[in-house]
């Protein structure tokens, strides 16, 4: 199924959504704009009179579960990973970001403990 999703904002409207597995590309689809504007017409008929101020492209890695997660690399190193929200990066980037904050300020905590 194709997807779409409509974020209001104060000045602007955020319109998204694509599903497409493992594609890198970080140029514009005319394609999927106008795909993805269809869509938003469709599921919101008053948007057809709206100009279109930008069109953006974020990658959109795929996992079946964003992978937000501490992983310790060789050298003491620590990384806190947050990726794999699909065409859904708008919409839960947020949420998992705080998540990932959680686990950075756990962690220093553990490290200034250790001082």
């Amino acid at each position: 199924a194709d997807d779409v999703y409509v974020i209001p904002g104060q000045k602007w409207v955020t319109v998204g959504g694509t599903r497409q597995y493992n594609d890198w590309m970080t140029d514009v689809s005319s394609h999927d704009s106008a795909r993805i504007w269809s869509r938003a017409i469709e599921a919101f008929p008053n948007l057809a009179s709206a100009e279109i101020l930008d069109t953006v492209v974020g990658l959109r890695p795929h996992r079946f579960m964003p992978r937000v997660e501490l992983e310790h690399l060789p050298g003491g190193l620590a990384v806190v990973h947050n990726y794999g929200h699909c065409g859904y990066g708008v919409l839960s980037s947020p949420g998992t970001s705080q998540q990932a904050v959680g686990i950075i300020k756990t962690l220093v905590k553990e490290r200034m403990a250790k001082l």
